[in-house]
């Protein structure tokens, strides 16, 4: 058993490091090489929480947006699906691109994180939320990354799957945009305060379009929409812009780590929030 369990450790440190040092290349972005152990299959560059004992939770989909295969996080019942990666990178992106299939129950989420450090510390992060029921086939997904920092040298993309049984998501054609590639969408700027909260936050929001928000409790993986107590609009003539403040009912949510989300269309902002 010892002999097995070193070879897969090496197996899997092998995979990491083949990937690993080649700068701004997402690992297996098509998820087409996959390596198959005593156990399991995982896709080559990446780690799961794939185990011996249980159902994988991470699998070959070979219904692919393109290509022969995709990388399907699917719960089992015992553990919430996984996926993560980490490399090396040389430049800072703006957004994070790739292709959904979104099999996830109408009451269920996933989510997915994509994170920027420089010299091991987190400098930069990206966040989408992804709510069951709405995207049958593959369509694209695009999450802005902040911009706090101009470098970066090493990035973590993560997928977390859904929490019910046969619940599905799979994902294929993992990319970055860059500021000389792709056009630039803007992204919502707001403040949140009091932060931390108890009772109530107040959103403070720059944009002349309506938003929505929402909730994911980072621990947990719930997601809530927040009633909404009070819209008022200030108009500021000078800079041609409408600045927003709402105030958000927080008495309902649990203590702990919350992410708020505000989207406008294809636009997209997140910010941490603590609840006391």
């Amino acid at each position: 058993m010892k002999k097995i369990t070193l070879s897969l450790l090496i197996l899997i440190f092998v995979a990491q490091k083949t990937f690993s040092n080649i700068q701004d290349s997402i690992p297996n972005s098509g998820f087409e090489s996959w390596f198959t152990t005593t156990w399991f299959e995982f896709p080559a560059g990446w780690m799961t929480n794939n185990t011996q004992l249980l159902a994988s939770t991470v699998v070959k989909d070979t219904d692919a947006f393109s290509g022969n295969l995709a990388m399907k996080l699917t719960n089992q019942g015992a553990l919430i699906p996984q996926a993560w990666c980490d490399f090396s990178v040389a430049n800072h992106p703006i957004n994070f691109i790739g292709y959904m299939k979104d099999l996830l129950f109408p009451n269920d989420s996933a989510i997915i994180v994509v994170r920027l450090f420089l010299s091991q510390q987190l400098v930069d992060s990206g966040y989408l939320v992804v709510y069951g029921g709405i995207n049958p086939g593959y369509t694209p997904f695009i999450i802005p990354i902040s911009q706090n920092n101009i470098n970066a040298d090493s990035c973590q993309i993560s997928f977390t799957g859904g929490n019910n049984f046969q619940s599905d998501i799979s994902f294929d054609d993992l990319q970055f945009d860059y500021i000389n590639s792709i056009s630039v969408i803007r992204k919502i700027s707001f403040s949140v305060y009091p932060n931390p909260c108890t009772d109530y936050i107040i959103l403070e929001i720059t944009d002349q379009l309506p938003i929505s928000v929402e909730l994911f409790n980072i621990t947990s993986g719930k997601s809530e929409i927040p009633e909404i107590k009070n819209c008022e609009t200030l108009f500021h003539s000078m800079r041609n812009l409408c600045s927003r403040k709402i105030i958000v009912d927080t008495k309902s949510l649990a203590s702990g780590n919350w992410l708020i989300i505000v989207r406008k269309e294809n636009q997209f902002q997140s910010a941490l929030l603590i609840k006391n």
